[in-house]
């Protein structure tokens, strides 16, 4: 099937200033009730996510373009918890759960690459195999005191940054 590159005028949401960027759209994607297209960016040959509710306008340029061969988005996203990817590795997480939160946990899985570590009446162990990104981040401060960062150090320390950080704002 044919693609049309388009002009695509973007504003994101902390930033003043309007872009307009030559694109090649591949796909659309949901996360959280909110799309987003994710496709090439003429010239620079970077792969760009924009959300379609930050978006001014779309013009078709008229120039075809063939979608990239390489581009499978279940394997772009296979490490991502929601629509940011980065040039990072994917790290193993370790999450405790509470016995009260287990059974959500268990039965809806947070991730495809969800593997529980242990289960007893204290508590549930799993790990992820994911990107750190703001959205993990986000997750695991979204349980509150029903889970704790294990690993990796550097996560946990973001966390706990992160929760005095919301105490103190409390002062």
């Amino acid at each position: 099937s044919e693609h049309v590159q388009v002009e695509l005028i973007y504003q994101k949401f902390m930033d003043a200033v309007v872009k307009t960027y030559l694109f090649e759209p591949y796909i659309l994607k949901e996360y959280k009730s909110r799309w987003y297209v994710i496709g090439m960016e003429t010239g620079s040959g970077k792969l760009k996510t924009f959300s379609l509710d930050r978006v001014e306008s779309v013009t078709e340029t008229g120039v075809k373009f063939k979608m990239s061969v390489k581009f499978d988005s279940a394997k772009y996203f296979e490490h991502s918890l929601g629509i940011t990817v980065t040039d990072d590795a994917p790290e193993k997480i370790e999450l405790e759960f509470s016995s009260e939160m287990a059974p959500y946990v268990l039965t809806q899985n947070l991730h495809p690459t969800q593997k529980m570590l242990r289960s007893d009446n204290e508590s549930l162990l799993i790990s992820l195999d994911l990107i750190v990104t703001f959205e993990v981040i986000n997750t695991i401060l979204s349980f509150g005191e029903n889970v704790k960062v294990l690993k990796p150090e550097h996560l946990k320390e973001k966390v706990k940054r992160t929760l005095s950080e919301c105490l103190n704002s409390y002062d």
